[in-house]
């Protein structure tokens, strides 16, 4: 739906640039990521993740270069522009070569996956899944890949094991467990 592909990227990356660039820094992050959006058919969590930051920093290096630069009484005038000249620049890098890359990647985790419960390694998902939790990378792994294999398996076989894959906190818990007894401290 419409949450999932526009709304939540663009709150993903917003934010991202507010942490990296303050209230300039979102603008540049969200419209980095619509950028992402626009040329994508799969949800872009991971896309957004890029853009935020990236659009937080480039704003940054922009005001810093134009600061000494500006007339007075043009303050506003320059700052608009140039968030909208640079906000233009990113959306189409992201259009261009961000997006396109997040989604080789996805065809590629999603390739493997495949890979794996065909041969019969359903279990071996935990070693793609679990670091991408500890990475917060386990909604765009789950939306991205996961949700629409298992859509796709339901729609043919009418049930999936993707969902619960995309789900089970067994092997998380086992990995937690077992720094727990056996780690190291700090």
């Amino acid at each position: 739906g419409p949450m999932i592909t526009y709304l939540l990227p663009v709150m993903i990356g917003s934010t991202g640039g507010h942490l990296v660039g303050g209230k300039r820094g979102a603008v540049m992050g969200g419209i980095g990521t619509i950028g992402v959006i626009v040329g994508a058919e799969i949800p872009m969590f991971l896309g957004s993740m890029i853009m935020g930051p990236l659009g937080g920093l480039v704003i940054k290096y922009v005001d810093k270069a134009l600061e000494k630069r500006i007339p007075a009484g043009f303050e506003m005038v320059i700052n608009n522009f140039s968030l909208g000249i640079a906000g233009m620049l990113l959306c189409l890098l992201g259009f261009e070569v961000i997006g396109p890359a997040v989604l080789i990647a996805n065809t590629f985790v999603k390739e493997c996956i495949e890979a794996l419960v065909h041969a019969g390694y359903l279990p071996l998902l935990s070693v793609i899944n679990e670091p991408a939790k500890v990475l917060f990378l386990n909604n765009a792994i789950d939306q991205g890949v996961y949700y629409p294999l298992g859509m796709q398996q339901a729609s043919v076989n009418g049930k999936s094991i993707f969902f619960m894959v995309a789900s089970n906190p067994g092997p998380g818990l086992g990995l937690l467990l077992a720094f727990t007894l056996f780690g190291k401290g700090m």
